[in-house]
C-alpha cells in the first residue's frame, strides 16, 4: 500500500468532500418523520423568526422549541388524536389502507 492511500475501517462512515473521503463524526441527532403540513409549519415558524432575531435558526432547533411549547399544552393529547383522525380519514377517503396506525408506532423512536 502507498503512504498515501488512506486505511478505510468496515463500519465507519465516510463522505466524499471533493477531493478525499473523510469519516463522518457519529451524531447523536433522532430522525422523526414528520408530515409534508408539519414541516411548512416549521419553516413558516421559522421565517418569522427570522424576521425576528435577524438570524436564521436552524429547522430542528425551531421544531425542538415548537414541539416543547407544544407539550406543555393542557389539550395537546387531543390536539394529536384530532389531527390523527384527520390525517387516516384523509388516507382512507382516497381508498389508500397501505398505512394505518400500527404502521407508525415504531417510527421515531
Amino acid at each position: 500500500m502507498k503512504n498515501d492511500e488512506k486505511q478505510y475501517q468496515k463500519g465507519k462512515m465516510y463522505q466524499y468532500n471533493g477531493a478525499e473521503f473523510v469519516e463522518l463524526e457519529p451524531s447523536n441527532d433522532i430522525k422523526l418523520p414528520v408530515s409534508e403540513e408539519a414541516m411548512e409549519a416549521v419553516k413558516s415558524v421559522r421565517k418569522a423568526t427570522h424576521s425576528l432575531i435577524k438570524l436564521r435558526p436552524e429547522l430542528s432547533l425551531t421544531a425542538s422549541a415548537m414541539l416543547i411549547e407544544a407539550s406543555k399544552l393542557l389539550n395537546i393529547a387531543e390536539v394529536v388524536q384530532k389531527y390523527g383522525q384527520q390525517v387516516y380519514s384523509k388516507t382512507e377517503s382516497k381508498g389508500d389502507n397501505s398505512l394505518t396506525a400500527g404502521d407508525t408506532a415504531g417510527q421515531g423512536t
